[in-house]
């Protein structure tokens, strides 16, 4: 995110992996720096990546670190080598400024070539490479004799493994023994942070992995927690990395480094666009975003800071076939957040719930197969998401309708008549509906489910009781906090009285 200022380790004591300042109001601090005059350069430069349909890049892009920004960014270049959606020069200079933040001078250098066809170094960036090999020396200076412990000899165990082993690796025993301070810990973590800017992801978890056991500083564990975190991601670790997206979050919501209601909105809404690398790629990744995304907090920071993660949370939804019980709750968060953020996934609930707009839904998911196939997360469930919800439309089309028309119903859910056959048998037998297909006359005969008044009423009153007591304790609260202003305000008066 934010550019690293870490190299200045006497003058400033303590960098974050993602710095939080802005100049752009609203938006968090983000890998390429669109605060808002910055923005509307790049409307400008970048104009073709812009127009391309349901591409939404830049605007996820605007909350990730840049390290994890430049995955994106080669996926709209191969993207773009089969639909030709940009000018090629616009995605390679993106990916250049991108880079250029980082300290990746070589990999940089190889875009330059690409956009201009010339093999020599320009001076600006020849001074930055100096600077890189500069701040090498110096970093690893300022570490003493720590980096040699976390990494031993070459072909030797590390001193840190047998430290581990025997519970000595700790601050206090590497002071008495081998004349590591304060200083050199904390150093470790600027360490770290510049291997990280330098692409060295493995080593950076090393490092990061020896300062959090060595470290005491709140501030400084979390911003390692960050880092940890996003190295995991890109060494595609991610049951490791849905361990830490756990701990974030423990840390965002609890009482250490909070730093304020606006510091936790800004970090819960980093973790949910970091979190989409996880969520996407983990087994269990989906189940765990409805969870974390339709939490009160997290729910909260959507509709404040972020409505353009409904995107996600719809998806996974309606291809989570376990999680439909969320669904009410779903809709009308979409509803809320209309007049902020829509797209063809939220307008397909909407058309779908709401409307009961079958020919409109039908339309819409048409245009959710295109912004699937264009978003970096979403691709890899595209044709998981269109079977579901052609699942969701029949479902609903069957409770209005006692006979259907499969031929309709086929150009309901954009299918040919026969495909449209066959997925009604398999459909009927797997989710056991109360249906009969007549293949002579093309009709789905649906026998009428009449709900049960009585299980309404049970759904209705089941969470009743939770919320009576949860009203009785806050009212009993609010009673304690009267009666304690009115003791001390009478003690007061006595002693005036006095």
């Amino acid at each position: 995110m934010g550019e690293y200022r870490g190299h200045r380790l006497r003058r400033e004591r303590r960098c974050r992996w993602s710095d939080t300042g802005t100049a752009g109001g609203s938006r968090m601090a983000d890998a390429v720096h669109w605060d808002d005059a910055q923005d509307a350069k790049l409307r400008e430069q970048y104009a073709s990546c812009r127009t391309a349909p349901y591409l939404n890049t830049h605007v996820v892009g605007q909350y990730m670190d840049k390290h994890l920004l430049i995955p994106l960014l080669q996926n709209l270049k191969e993207q773009n080598d089969e639909k030709g959606h940009f000018k090629k020069e616009d995605l390679l200079r993106a990916q250049m400024d991108v880079i250029s933040k980082t300290n990746m001078v070589e990999y940089e250098m190889e875009f330059y070539e690409k956009l201009t066809g010339k093999s020599d170094m320009p001076a600006e960036m020849a001074a930055r490479r100096d600077k890189v090999l500069t701040d090498w020396t110096e970093f690893a200076g300022n570490c003493g004799n720590l980096i040699a412990i976390v990494d031993g000899e070459e072909g030797e165990e590390a001193p840190m493994v047998e430290m581990k082993a025997a519970g000595n690796f700790n601050a206090a025993y590497l002071q008495s023994n081998h004349e590591i301070g304060p200083d050199n810990i904390e150093a470790l973590y600027y360490w770290a942070k510049f291997r990280f800017e330098c692409g060295n992801y493995g080593e950076a978890l090393n490092y990061l992995e020896a300062f959090r056991l060595l470290s005491t500083d709140p501030k400084g564990l979390q911003n390692a927690m960050w880092g940890k975190f996003s190295a995991d991601m890109l060494m595609q670790s991610w049951e490791v990395a849905m361990e830490d997206v756990n701990r974030l979050k423990d840390m965002i919501d609890g009482r250490g480094e909070s730093g304020g209601a606006l510091n936790q909105l800004q970090q819960r809404t980093w973790l949910m666009h970091w979190g989409l690398f996880v969520f996407f790629n983990h087994p269990a990744g989906r189940a765990e975003l409805i969870d974390l995304f339709l939490s009160e907090r997290y729910l909260n920071t959507i509709t404040t800071n972020c409505p353009h993660m409904l995107r996600y949370l719809c998806v996974a939804v309606i291809t989570g076939k376990r999680r439909r019980n969320e669904l009410k709750d779903l809709v009308k968060v979409v509803q809320t957040c209309k007049y902020m953020y829509s797209d063809p996934v939220t307008d397909f609930l909407e058309c779908l719930y709401v409307d009961f707009n079958f020919e409109e839904a039908q339309k819409k998911l048409w245009e959710c197969e295109q912004m699937l196939s264009m978003d970096f997360f979403l691709i890899g469930c595209q044709d998981e998401f269109l079977d579901a919800a052609r699942r969701f439309i029949f479902e609903t089309y069957c409770r209005i309708h006692q006979k259907i028309d499969i031929k309709k119903l086929a150009e309901q859910l954009n299918m040919r008549s026969e495909d449209a056959e066959h997925w009604l048998v398999n459909l009927v037998r797997e989710a056991r509906l109360d249906a009969k297909i007549d293949s002579e006359a093309n009709h789905v005969l649906m026998t009428p489910n009449k709900p049960d008044i009585y299980q309404q009423v049970i759904d209705k009153t089941k969470s009743l009781s939770f919320r009576s007591y949860v009203l009785a304790k806050q009212l009993e609260g609010k009673q304690q906090q009267e009666n304690h202003r009115g003791n001390r305000g009478g003690g007061a008066g006595y002693q005036k009285a006095q």
